[in-house]
Order: structure tokens, then sequence, then C-alpha cells
């Protein structure tokens, strides 16, 4: 009867762990279709600031995503934003083909 208890009892706390840490290594990844935001298809760099918000080089523009909100700011020629790079001092530079 003992060797059985302790049988019995050896697997919950296996069963209990392996559950705990079936996440262990997985990222939080959230995938955003083309129509979600609105963008382009391709996404060239991301950049992040201080407070959080991502800024995305975009073939339509400069994307930023505030965790809930997503807005479009286009470069003033309109071309396809290469990079994006969120400056210590809270300025953004987005550099488009032949214009920065």
């Amino acid at each position: 009867m003992g060797a059985f208890t302790t049988f019995c009892s050896f697997p919950l706390p296996t069963t209990a762990q392996t559950s705990s840490g079936s996440n262990l290594g997985q990222l939080p990844i959230r995938n955003y279709p083309r129509n979600s935001f609105g963008g382009g298809t391709q996404t060239w760099e991301i950049g992040q600031d201080d407070s959080g918000r991502l800024f995305f080089a975009n073939n339509d523009g400069v994307f930023v995503f505030d965790g809930i909100h997503w807005e479009r700011h286009p470069l003033p020629k309109k071309t396809v934003v290469r990079s994006v790079y969120a400056a210590p001092d809270g300025k953004i530079y987005a550099g488009g083909q032949g214009e920065l």
C-alpha cells in the first residue's frame, strides 16, 4: 500500500510542473495582417521610443503603433520608407528613397 501511494503521488507534481513550464521559451508574438493597419506589403525596419511606441518603416510610410492604435505618416515625397530611428531626445528620423 505504501509503494502504491508513492507511485500515484509522483506523477502529479511532474504533471503540474510540465503544464506551468509549457510556455517557457515562447515569445508573445502577434501578427497583424496588412488590412489591420493599412500598410504596404513590406516593412523594412522597426524602431521603438522610450515610451514603448513602435515605429515601422513601411512601403507606404512610417507607421506608429502604441499598442492599440495605428497612425500612418507618409514622407513628404510619398517615397518608400526604408529606415526609421527613434532618438533619445524624442525625435523620429525616417529615411526614404531620396529623402530624410
